[in-house]
């Protein structure tokens, strides 16, 4: 029977430290070279062995990362830099109707759901679990009562959105209550190959490419993720992804858009905050029926997640 790998501390410290996005791939090779050489105990020495072995795929990686990510084709002037391919895909997949549409609420569903690049989080997930969340609430049975013998409008309903990334193709900015996906980009020790394919990703203007590699203006970064996705060097990495938390938006007679109530890294953090959102709405339902009309006139404040 072949007896079980083993990994270092300090070699599993330094596996955590790759991109996320590459860092299972990373540890496949890593696995695979020590199966191949009979090795049960993985150290940082071994790690390094493989890393400047697999440099010398570098080329070939460098090449797939290109046709992966072609920043250098430009679509269109306002949009990003796909390739055609990918550009088609999140074109057909943000016309699409995601979501549940319920009798007391709606809860929209960014392209994410079904696989659109862009995204950041499990965005089917999280729409699944605020719909639990929203059925187990205090509020389907106060709309129905609420509304006893008189029809449910779509301006009665709760609405929720979810987006995958900052771009908010749900419309987050407009609903009682929207989840939107962060991605914040970091520099690692990774050597910059200068190839400028950061600055083609990023339209806020956010980085500075010097000499030693890129620098981020986190004033105007909206934490898309672009600049990440791109790096074919793993100089940029993001940690994990965190939630931006947006309240009390609306359209109607008095548009208002939602205010960031919360800034959250748990996504199990999400669920407790849409129920303190629904209680704080039923509470204050003396003052309006609108939660944004609620929020312009009471303080929301999120209590200790």
């Amino acid at each position: 029977m072949t007896s079980k790998i083993i990994w270092e501390k300090s070699a599993e410290d330094l596996i955590n430290k790759a991109p996320f996005f590459i860092r299972g791939l990373v540890k496949k090779k890593i696995l695979e070279r020590a199966e191949k050489e009979n090795l049960r105990l993985i150290t940082p020495d071994f790690i390094n062995q493989v890393k400047r072995a697999f440099g010398n795929e570098k080329e070939e990686i460098l090449k797939e990362q290109k046709e992966k990510f072609d920043f250098q084709t430009k679509i269109k002037e306002e949009d990003y830099n796909f390739t055609q391919e990918q550009f088609e895909i999140i074109e057909k997949l943000s016309n699409q109707n995601i979501g549940y549409f319920e009798k007391t609420y709606e809860i929209n569903l960014c392209a994410g759901a079904r696989g659109c690049p862009l995204s950041l989080i499990d965005v089917q997930k999280i729409g699944d679990d605020l719909k639990e969340k929203i059925e187990n609430s205090k509020w389907q049975d106060n709309l129905l009562e609420r509304r006893k013998n008189k029809p449910i409008l779509r301006h009665h309903k709760f609405k929720i959105a979810v987006s995958g990334c900052p771009n908010a193709c749900s419309e987050p900015q407009i609903k009682d209550f929207g989840v939107i996906g962060n991605l914040k980009p970091l520099r690692t020790p990774e050597i910059c190959i200068q190839c400028g394919n950061c600055l083609k990703a990023c339209r806020e203007s956010s980085i500075i490419l010097k000499e030693d590699g890129p620098e981020f203006d986190y004033q105007k970064c909206l934490n898309c993720g672009l600049c990440i996705a791109s790096c074919p060097s793993g100089t940029i990495i993001g940690n994990e992804p965190f939630y931006k938390i947006l309240a009390g938006g609306k359209l109607g007679r008095h548009p208002r858009l939602a205010e960031e109530v919360a800034s959250l890294k748990n996504q199990e953090e999400i669920k407790k905050t849409l129920e303190e959102v629904i209680n704080f709405f039923i509470e204050n339902l003396h003052i309006s029926s609108r939660l944004g009309e609620i929020m312009e006139k009471k303080n929301f404040y999120i209590t200790d997640l």
